[in-house]
C-alpha cells in the first residue's frame, strides 16, 4: 500500500528581481544615487565643488528648489532627457520610466 502524503500548505515565493523595480515602475532612490547625486549632490541640493569646476552658480544645481519643484514632470523629463545647458541628455541612458522614478523620488524628498 502506498504511503499517503500530508497535504502541505504552499507559500507562494516571491520572485526574484533583476533590479530594484516594484509594481509601480522602478525606485527612484538608487537611480538619483548613480546617476545624479554627482552633481546634484546625496540631498539633491547641489555639491558645491560640481558647480565651481562648471563654472555655474551653486544654487543651478540644486533640484529641490522652489523654481524647480515648480516644474511639471513633462518639463523635468525633458530637461533631464535631452539637457539643459551643462547637464547632458540621458536620452539612450535613462527610460522615461527612471527618470519618471527619480522624478517622483526628488518631489517626495522636498516635502
Amino acid at each position: 500500500k502506498p504511503k499517503e502524503e500530508t497535504p502541505v500548505e504552499s507559500k507562494p515565493e516571491a520572485a526574484p528581481q533583476a533590479k530594484p523595480e516594484t509594481a509601480a515602475g522602478p525606485d527612484g532612490a538608487p537611480l538619483y544615487a548613480s546617476k545624479c547625486a554627482s552633481c546634484h549632490a546625496k540631498d539633491a541640493k547641489g555639491n558645491p565643488g560640481m558647480a565651481k569646476m562648471l563654472k555655474a552658480e551653486p544654487g543651478a544645481l540644486n533640484l529641490l528648489d522652489e523654481a524647480t519643484l515648480a516644474k511639471s514632470d513633462e518639463d523635468l523629463l525633458k530637461v533631464t532627457t535631452e539637457g539643459l545647458g551643462k547637464m547632458p541628455a540621458y536620452k539612450g541612458k535613462l527610460t522615461e520610466a527612471d527618470i519618471a522614478a527619480i522624478i517622483k523620488y526628488l518631489r517626495a524628498q522636498a516635502k
